[in-house]
């Protein structure tokens, strides 16, 4: 089956089937092919809700999960297991750094119901709860997630000089009408501090 994404196929015979009478010694190893990489799952536990995706360290296994934890889980929900890229069963290299994986297992997840709606709702409340949080938690929480992403290793888009000019009169503009703090206003502040 190829996904929204185009590049997601599974390999078995009734594709991403949930038997609720599997556990995790007993459901079969399945198969998707995300890119380059035939990636190894097994999916078991109850049907229905938006699905328990068990990820293990860089080096680790499906199997070297305790089946008394991942049956526990799948007592409630719908639990899939994965061999991520190069691991245990999975073909492919072995990635270097958690953002390489995550975008791995982004790409597979969207085989097993994590559809737009469901990942935007599931957004939407994780946005909600972080901005409960204290603003310098918040921060983290935007790093963290910028990191597991990848996203804080791409280069920032380049402003045209127009642009530039553009940004450069309405940061002042807003400090003239009191908006925020003018560059002065925050050295003075730090100088305060001693920073």
């Amino acid at each position: 089956m190829i996904n929204r994404a185009g590049d997601l196929r599974a390999e078995t015979a009734g594709e991403n089937m949930l038997m609720s009478s599997d556990t995790h010694e007993t459901a079969r190893t399945q198969f998707v092919q995300v890119g380059d990489v035939r990636l190894a799952y097994r999916r078991f536990g109850r049907p229905g809700g938006l699905p328990l995706l068990l990820l293990n360290y860089f080096a680790a296994n499906m199997d070297d999960w305790d089946p008394k934890v991942t049956n526990g889980f799948a007592a409630e929900r719908d639990v899939i297991l994965v061999d991520n890229a190069g691991v245990g069963r999975s073909t492919g290299e072995t990635p270097s750094t958690v953002a390489a994986m995550t975008r791995t297992v982004s790409t597979f997840e969207v085989n097993f119901g994590s559809t737009h709606q469901q990942m935007t709702k599931l957004l939407a409340q994780a946005l909600a709860a972080a901005r409960r949080l204290p603003p310098e938690a918040q921060d983290d929480i935007a790093h963290v997630v910028l990191r597991l992403t990848g996203a804080d290793q791409e280069a920032p888009v380049p402003l045209t000089p127009e642009e530039q000019a553009a940004v450069a009169a309405s940061k002042a503009a807003a400090a003239a009408r009191g908006e925020f703090a003018t560059d002065e206003q925050v050295r003075a502040v730090w100088a305060k501090h001693g920073l």
